[in-house]
Order: C-alpha cells, then structure tokens, then sequence
C-alpha cells in the first residue's frame, strides 16, 4: 500500500496525507477537487489537490520511475 503525499506548506517537508493509493486511485482524481487533512508536521488543516501531492513509492518524490509505476498500476486497475 502507498501512500499519498505532500508537502507541508507551512514547514515545507513531505508529510503523508492519511490516504493510500488502495484509498484512492490517484490519477482519477480531477486537479480541481481539495482533499483537507491534519497536517502531521505542524498540525495545521491543509488542503491538497493531485497537482499538490504524489505516491510515494519508498519516497522516492513525485517525478520517480518507481512513482509513475505505482500510478500506471492503479490507473490499470481502475479501468
């Protein structure tokens, strides 16, 4: 399971946003549609959209090979 994530606008750091690609079939998302979350790093509620975040493929961060593996996965799986 992988885990969606995001930075921390406040902190600037990579935080999970309590989802999971088995939650969520990430590239369905539109880019429009605010995901809300706390925040684990500064516990503030923030909002993401799929522009904002990226799967987290052993945090290898949003452009990785394996990233885009995970995402072509679920994209699979959802048609």
């Amino acid at each position: 399971m992988a885990n969606i994530m995001t930075s921390c606008p406040t902190l600037k750091v990579p935080v999970k946003t309590g989802l999971t690609t088995e939650t969520i079939v990430f590239e369905s998302l539109s880019s429009w549609i605010e995901v809300p979350f706390r925040c684990p790093a500064c516990r503030k509620i923030h909002r993401w959209t799929q522009k904002d975040a990226w799967v987290d493929g052993h945090f290898n961060g949003p452009d990785s090979d394996s990233t885009l593996k995970l995402l072509r996965r679920g994209a699979a799986r959802a048609h």
